[in-house]
This record gives C-alpha cells, sequence and structure tokens, in this order.
C-alpha cells in the first residue's frame, strides 16, 4: 500500500483552504512541498492526524458494507437499473435519479466537481449501491449507469450495466500523462558553475591561445653563453566577462482549472515550466549567440570545425580527425543528434560494421560510447548534414553564472476581470567559454575543446 501523509496547505488545492491538512500520497506530498502549496505539520500532529482519518475511512467502509447487506435480492438491483434505462429511452427522468448540477449562491448553474463524476473513495461506491438495492424508495446515483461503456449481451459482465456492470466503479487515476524533458547537456557533463550575486561576472584568465613561440602568453626561455645578457618576458593576462541575462516565461490558469481538476494543476504548470526553464537554459549554453542569452558552445570562437569525408555523411574518418582535433579528449564527450544513430550503427571499417558488431546479430544495444568516451544523443544540435550535427566536448571549459535560481511567482491580480490567476518565472543566469581562439600548439594542426563536424 502506498505510503501517505498529511500535509497542512498554504494554498487552496483540490477544493481544499488554505489551512486545512488532507491526507495525500508520499509522491503528492513531496510535489506540493517542493512547489511551496503545503508544508509539513508537527511529526506528533501528523500521527495523531492520520490516525483519525484512517479510522473515519474505516468506519465509513464498515458502514457501507453492512448498508449492502440490507438486500441480497440480485434482481432488485436489475430492475432498478432497468427501470432507469426504460426511462431514459423514452426521455423521460427518473424521479429518483440525483442530480449533479449545483447551485452557488447567486442561483448561477455550476458543473459538477471532478470528485462527483467518479467515486471520492470505496467507501462511497458501496454507500450508492447499497441505496440502489433497497426495496423501498431506491436512490439510484447516475455514476452507477456509465452509459458511455459499450453495451454487450451474455452474463453477468462489466461490460453490460444490467447484468452488474455498474458495480464495477471507474478507475480515475489521480495523475496528469506527461512526457519527459531530455537530461541536462552543458549544466550536467562538467560545466564549471559560479554563483554570484552581480550582474556580471569578471574572471582574470592568462591567455595561452599558442605555443607556437610562447607557453602562457610570453613565457619564453633562452639558451645563452656564459655571461650573456638575459631577456625578459612578462605573463600576458586577459579578462573574462560572463554577463547575467534573464530567461522569462508567463501563463495564467482559470479558476474553474484550479478548483475542478483532479489533479493538482498549479503544482503540474509549476514543475512543467521549471523544467521548460532548465531546457532552454541548456539550449542557450549550446546554441546561444550571446545578444541578450549566453553565448554558447556552437558559436564559440573556439569551435574548430572538421571537414567531413561526404556531404550528408558520418564515417570512421570523421570520427577519428575530430578525437585528433579535441585538446583535452581523455575529459571529453561526444555530443550528438539522434539522426545521425543509422550512421553510427552502419559505420564500417574496411569490410565489418564497427560501433555495434554485426557478425554477434545485431542482438546487443548499441553502445553508449564512440572510442572509449561517453555519447549523449539531443534534440538540441542539428540533423544529419548539418554542421554540427555530431560535437566533440569538453564542457568543463564552459562557464555558468548562476545569480539566481529560477523564481516563481503568483499574482491574483493581473487577471482580475477575467478570473484567472498569472505565474511568471524569472531565471537569472549567465554563460560563455573560458576561452574564444583555438589553441595553436607548437607543431600540428589547432586543437580546441570543441570540435564539430562541418556540413
Amino acid at each position: 500500500m502506498p505510503m501517505e501523509r498529511v500535509i497542512e496547505l498554504t494554498q487552496r488545492w483540490e477544493g481544499n483552504d488554505p489551512g486545512a491538512q488532507p491526507m495525500v500520497s508520499q509522491d503528492m506530498f513531496d510535489l506540493l512541498i517542493k512547489n511551496e502549496m503545503g508544508k509539513p505539520i508537527d511529526q506528533g500532529e501528523e500521527i495523531k492526524r492520520f490516525v483519525a482519518l484512517a479510522k473515519e475511512q474505516a468506519e465509513a467502509n464498515v458502514e457501507a458494507a453492512e448498508t449492502a447487506k440490507l438486500d441480497n435480492d440480485g434482481d432488485m438491483i436489475k430492475r432498478a437499473v432497468e427501470e432507469i434505462l426504460t426511462a431514459q429511452r423514452k426521455g423521460d427522468a427518473h424521479p429518483n435519479m440525483q442530480s449533479k448540477m449545483v447551485t452557488d449562491d447567486m442561483g448561477h448553474n455550476l458543473a459538477p466537481k471532478s470528485a462527483d463524476i467518479g467515486w471520492e473513495s470505496t467507501a462511497h461506491f458501496w454507500h450508492a449501491a447499497a441505496k440502489a438495492c433497497k426495496k423501498h424508495q431506491a436512490v439510484i446515483d447516475t455514476r452507477l449507469t456509465n452509459e458511455h461503456i459499450v453495451k454487450a449481451t451474455g452474463y453477468h459482465e462489466v461490460g453490460d450495466d444490467t447484468l452488474g456492470g455498474y458495480l464495477v466503479p471507474d478507475d480515475v487515476r489521480q495523475e496528469l500523462m506527461k512526457e519527459r524533458l531530455e537530461n541536462s547537456v552543458v549544466r550536467g557533463n562538467g560545466a564549471s558553475v559560479i554563483p554570484t550575486v552581480r550582474d556580471n561576472i569578471v574572471l582574470a584568465r592568462i591567455d595561452d591561445a599558442s605555443h607556437a613561440t610562447s607557453v602562457f602568453g610570453n613565457v619564453v626561455f633562452f639558451w645563452i653563453n656564459e655571461q650573456a645578457a638575459l631577456t625578459e618576458r612578462n605573463l600576458v593576462f586577459g579578462q573574462l566577462q560572463i554577463p547575467i541575462e534573464k530567461l522569462a516565461g508567463l501563463t495564467y490558469i482559470t479558476r474553474e482549472l484550479l478548483g475542478d481538476a483532479f489533479v493538482s494543476v498549479e503544482a503540474e504548470v509549476r514543475q512543467s515550466f521549471s523544467e521548460g526553464a532548465a531546457w532552454f537554459e541548456d539550449d542557450a549554453f549550446l546554441n546561444g549567440t550571446g545578444a541578450g542569452m549566453p553565448m554558447g558552445i556552437t558559436n564559440s570562437g573556439a569551435n574548430i570545425g572538421v571537414v567531413r569525408a561526404g556531404a550528408g555523411t558520418i564515417t570512421y574518418p570523421d570520427i577519428a580527425n575530430m578525437y585528433a582535433r579535441q585538446r583535452y579528449p581523455g575529459r571529453a564527450v561526444w555530443v550528438a543528434n539522434q539522426s545521425i544513430l543509422p550512421q553510427l550503427l552502419q559505420m564500417t571499417g574496411g569490410t565489418e560494421v564497427i560501433w555495434i558488431g554485426l557478425s554477434q546479430g545485431a542482438t546487443q544495444t548499441p553502445p553508449g560510447s564512440l572510442l572509449g568516451r561517453p555519447i549523449i544523443f539531443t534534440e538540441k544540435l542539428p540533423a544529419l548534414g548539418t554542421a554540427d550535427d555530431l560535437m566533440f566536448l569538453d564542457i568543463s571549459h564552459y562557464i555558468i553564472g548562476d545569480r539566481e535560481n529560477i523564481r516563481i511567482d503568483r499574482s491574483d491580480d493581473v487577471q482580475f476581470l477575467t478570473d484567472q490567476i498569472a505565474l511568471r518565472f524569472i531565471l537569472r543566469v549567465g554563460g560563455r567559454s573560458r576561452t574564444d581562439v583555438a589553441f595553436t600548439p607548437n607543431n600540428g594542426n589547432t586543437l580546441s575543446p570543441y570540435v564539430g563536424l562541418n556540413a
């Protein structure tokens, strides 16, 4: 049985006012706490409250079970439902049908609550079934008719209400189906994160972009003769500035949706927008232009483009050449669009398929690495045949400036005339590479922490 907890609400949720102490599942408890819609109560008080709620539920179940025994005549159930169905076919309203339409204080009709449509608990279901079985003054709950089920003929079955089908309540799961977003590529794979309270980060650095004639920018040693004069050299220092940018989102939620939905809409919106902010942040770390947003890796001046062997293809020589241009291959990761997978799966060395061995009948899961380094697939890089569809990155060279974690603000006034609440999401963050030029070694081709495959 799933663990349940008692929570004190700080905001209205599922028809409960702030201050109410409902019993919820552990998952919902965690979600409400995370979204600041509730708070834990004292452990001793929680235990007392939990016991009281459990006792109430147990007593309700016992009472319902006893009531259900009032009439064991199975035909009574059948006749009661048949009477309802007959009245419906004639277009008449059965006098004992319970109306689910309610009115507010002004006399306006209101749509039924979600709890009125489904069953609040097993006890509520058995109470309704027992009332339908009474010999005198039977009351048939509309939820017992299940008109939406396609009728079938035969013996007692779930598909036919008149044969006992309505005794099985609909299973309405109180959850919202939602796709998961992919994990962060940059922040989750070694980027340097610097917390800040300013709107601009300034870092000192030594310019070490070339070893053609010196190291560390201007460090040179000379072979000299005895008593020869020495030549001085100085380190060359530079600055790296990372401006903090602002990522924002906004949405509205109607009061009706907040009050009537069987899931916590506000909590789901908060969670979804928070995950969405992380997605857009990661996309900027990879592809940002630097204009009002972070400067992304693909637009860094240090990004080296390796010319591919053939248009729209990825071959083993391409991968070998990319590996050779990575300055720090031992800590780099491959990042690629998933559309390159057919190329990898069919990549050959001579006459043999080399990334996944067809000699084993292709029964194994494709490896999670390429030349011994992890490979990450992401929708944020371009599709096969476009520049940077495959990259080999040392992400530790990318610096993230965290000014403010995502801030969620709620307003009940912005959409006062339309009776909606507003949720605003603000994230302040900056990012750019610690180097913006490729490295020139003493001999050989230029190297870089960022290597991509040209179109």
